[in-house]
């Protein structure tokens, strides 16, 4: 009989132990994790303030002229001439930009998948500048490795299984809400929808007449010259 209790309070004992053990890994994993993410989050937000200090969130917005002859910058008020007949062309791109660290912390710390930054460029043809840009964020899934991928017109097919090879649920939603934030930024600098390109279904093209940069208007022009367009 007295063996038997020492069996099972030796039973009871090592259950204690491994429960206690499994525990203190948890807690531990949990503080890793949680004061990573702390660090990350304090480190990108000092960066964002130093590169935000001083700078126009409306800068490049603006409207035409009802006569199309002149752009009124929206922050400076500040007219400048736009060219009569050349208009330019720019191309949404899309790629992949690295991890996003401060977000795969936390996504890692809930048992989700790790997290890509992703980037939506608008290319202006010749000059290869980039009119505007939008970031967003997609879950790292095997099997999964381009921006086709997230085709709205693909949403169903979305997961959140670890071990299902599909597209994380609502990765689709965010590559869409990207896309049409970085068409209201276009909108807002002058740029208009000219159709798609067929590359990819986020390949959307877009046109404007040429803003004169150059050819700012003076004051004594300027008082001349109609309301910007509704």
């Amino acid at each position: 009989m007295f063996f038997i209790i020492g069996d099972i309070w030796t039973i009871i004992t090592v259950k204690l132990i491994g429960g206690v053990l499994r525990l203190a890994w948890f807690l531990t994993r949990t503080a890793f994790y949680l004061a990573l993410f702390l660090i990350l989050s304090a480190g990108i937000g000092v960066t964002a303030l130093i590169r935000s200090r001083g700078r126009d969130d409306l800068a490049g917005t603006g409207e035409y002229t009802g006569d199309g002859l002149y752009w009124r910058d929206r922050s400076s008020g500040q007219f400048s001439h736009v060219h009569a007949t050349q208009t330019e062309h720019c191309e949404v791109h899309g790629a992949e930009r690295g991890m996003d660290f401060r977000r795969s912390t936390l996504s890692r710390l809930m048992r989700n998948p790790a997290l890509f930054y992703c980037q939506f460029d608008a290319v202006t043809d010749g000059s290869g500048q980039v009119a505007a840009y939008v970031r967003f964020s997609r879950h790292a899934r095997r099997g999964i490795h381009h921006l086709d991928d997230l085709d709205p017109q693909t949403a169903e097919l979305e997961t959140t299984d670890m071990n299902e090879p599909l597209v994380w649920a609502g990765d689709h939603e965010s590559a869409a809400a990207a896309l049409e934030q970085l068409d209201s930024i276009l909108r807002a600098r002058g740029w208009e929808h000219d159709g798609e390109s067929g590359g990819h279904w986020y390949s959307r093209r877009y046109q404007r007449p040429v803003i004169l940069w150059d050819q700012p208007v003076h004051a004594a022009e300027a008082s001349a010259i109609p309301a910007p367009a509704p």
